[in-house]
């Protein structure tokens, strides 16, 4: 009996023990009892104080409040906790205890079972893992499809899904870099810090003062070689960094990172590096979590390549467009002017006044024509904003535009009744707003930027306000300034 029950303890490992609550000491333990907690039977019955010392620290308080709870209520009751050993291996364990009550009504002993739960608690939080990662997915795919839905710019997109990783991963900084073909550098494309876009160029990143150097960093290089995530769980102590990279991390408040490289036909395309401010490990499914992020990231990065893309090629021919005309109409019109100017000279020689005016004449209606193709021309290169939308609308466009994906706080407001403005007007104000704006965000490095419309009976009056650093009036700045 004892050899079976022995052997049924060992299959479901579940042991056996007993302890005498007035002398607080244990007075039996079976076999499986000494495996489960690692003890030795050699070396006696331990101490109750030698098993505390086995449970975590952090469940310590709570168990002994329970054991006390059930003495003193003189109840059967359960509950879980944690052991730890040397190795700093960790077990589940489930405790189930029951009282021996004399005739007295006195608690004479405890008598119960613990169970290792380790493979179930462990098969538990993997099925939790999982089922995160599957509602994270989701989460993804809905935040990205509403993202594209209201703003399809690709720029909006790719921070946005940047945002989502820092939440996920509970990061306090992501950042994107993408590889410039042409001559293999970095370019720092955004930067993701407390949840929020912000704007910098990064002057004292060992990236961005020496182009190449991430090339002669292990941690990348081996991110390259394996075509896998690199992680780093100590930034003191990994010897795949450099001092100089090490340094950056440091004063950035980096203790860990993880970077996850983005391919593209089998082509390294950049890579996105996930910051954390705290100690710790990563846990399997947040990077794959980050993978699967970073795929995201890079189809936006390609839909917005493959649209400029387009827009270069579409310059390209507006640029040979523009050429034929200047050709067939501006430069043919000057020659026929000229032409005709040169035959007046020769008929003023030949003292033939009438030939002469008739030629000025006809050089007059040529220039006259050339002129209006000129206009037409010019016509042809009206914003597009303007053909789709009125000014007001156009305007606000190219404020959400030229701001999206940075932290700059913007507003947009019209007052009055809009009026028609005459096309010239409209054009000019607008690219005087995409200056003053460009301006801004390029030399003044504002927080927020506003702009007002005011529409009145006779005028039209544009105002422009930033928050940035200006400049001292009178002094030489390099530009034209006021």
């Amino acid at each position: 009996s004892e050899a079976y029950l022995a052997e049924a303890q060992r299959l479901t490992k579940t042991g056996s023990w007993a302890m005498d609550p007035r002398a607080d000491r244990v007075i039996y333990l079976s076999q499986e009892t000494y495996r489960i907690f690692g003890f030795n039977p050699a070396d006696g019955i331990p101490s109750i104080e030698r098993f505390m010392q086995r449970v975590h620290p952090d469940d310590r308080t709570r168990i002994r409040a329970r054991i006390e709870e059930g003495v003193r209520d003189k109840v059967e009751h359960s509950f879980e906790y944690r052991i730890t050993f040397p190795d700093g291996s960790v077990k589940y364990l489930r405790n189930l205890r029951r009282t021996v009550i004399n005739d007295a009504g006195e608690v004479v002993e405890v008598i119960g079972s613990t169970m290792d739960i380790t493979e179930r608690k462990q098969a538990e939080e993997a099925k939790k893992a999982a089922e995160e990662l599957a509602s994270s997915h989701v989460e993804v795919m809905m935040r990205s499809l509403d993202v594209l839905a209201k703003e399809p710019a690709p720029e909006k997109y790719i921070a946005e899904i940047l945002r989502t990783i820092a939440q996920h991963l509970r990061a306090h900084r992501v950042m994107l870099w993408l590889r410039e073909q042409n001559d293999d550098s970095l370019r720092l494309h955004t930067v993701i810090l407390n949840d929020k876009p912000i704007v910098t160029d990064e002057t004292d990143h060992p990236f961005v003062r020496t182009s190449s150097s991430w090339k002669q960093i292990p941690f990348l290089t081996g991110m390259l070689a394996t075509k896998s995530t690199a992680v780093c769980e100590d930034v003191e102590d990994d010897s795949r960094l450099t001092s100089e990279w090490r340094k950056y991390l440091t004063s950035r408040k980096t203790k860990r990172l993880v970077s996850v490289p983005m391919f593209l036909a089998g082509e390294f395309r950049g890579f996105i590096s996930i910051h954390h401010s705290e100690a710790g490990t990563y846990r399997p499914d947040e990077i794959e979590l980050a993978q699967s992020l970073a795929q995201h990231v890079m189809m936006a990065v390609h839909g917005q390549q493959v649209a400029e893309q387009e827009r270069q090629a579409a310059i390209l021919k507006e640029r040979a467009r523009l050429a034929r005309d200047v050709h067939d109409t501006l430069a043919q019109g000057f020659t026929g002017v000229i032409l005709q100017m040169e035959a007046a000279e020769e008929a003023l020689f030949d003292e033939n006044p009438d030939a002469a005016v008739q030629r000025v004449r006809r050089a007059r209606e040529i220039a006259r024509e050339s002129l209006g193709e000129a206009r037409r021309s010019v016509h042809a290169l009206r914003p597009q904003a303007l053909d789709k939308s009125g000014f007001a609308e156009a305007l606000q466009s190219m404020l959400k535009n030229t701001t999206v994906g940075t932290s700059l706080r913007t507003s947009f407001c019209s007052e009055g009744e809009p009026m028609v403005l005459p096309a010239n007007v409209e054009e000019t104000l607008l690219r005087i707003g995409q200056e003053a704006l460009s301006n801004a965000l390029k030399h003044a490095h504002p927080t927020e930027c506003h702009i007002r419309l005011c529409f009145k009976s006779d005028a039209v009056r544009l105002e422009f306000f930033d928050n940035g650093k200006g400049f001292v009036v009178g002094q030489t700045n390099g530009g034209v300034g006021l």
